[in-house]
């Protein structure tokens, strides 16, 4: 089988082109993460009262646009959740052969034919 892609990353040599684009990976990490584990850390000192994680700020309305985000995090990972549970569930019906298997895509039905 041969490849259609090319990636001189993986190939040999290119050893600049490698650690640059691996130092530039380990930046954005660190930018995603650092401000993340800030985050975690005040919102932990604020909710035990500082026996656990570090007040970094102590903004109040900081603290309450977390508890809504708390909140809507729970409710956004509540909705995956069940949509999840319902298409594996489907899925597993399907498999068994106790629903109907309706076609996913019809090819004769497609816009990209000529």
């Amino acid at each position: 089988m041969k490849n259609n892609y090319h990636d001189m990353y993986f190939e040999h040599h290119h050893w600049l082109l490698k650690i640059r684009q691996t130092l530039i990976m380990l930046l954005s990490w660190c930018i995603l993460l650092i401000p993340i584990i800030i985050t975690i850390s005040t919102y932990l000192a604020y909710r035990t009262n500082g026996h656990q994680g570090h007040f970094f700020w102590y903004y109040a309305e900081g603290f309450r646009e977390l508890n809504f985000l708390v909140i809507i995090l729970l409710f956004a990972l509540g909705i995956i959740g069940v949509f999840c549970i319902t298409m594996g569930y489907i899925q597993a019906q399907r498999t068994r052969g106790l629903t109907t298997k309706w076609p996913m895509f019809d090819i004769n039905k497609s816009h990209l034919q000529r």
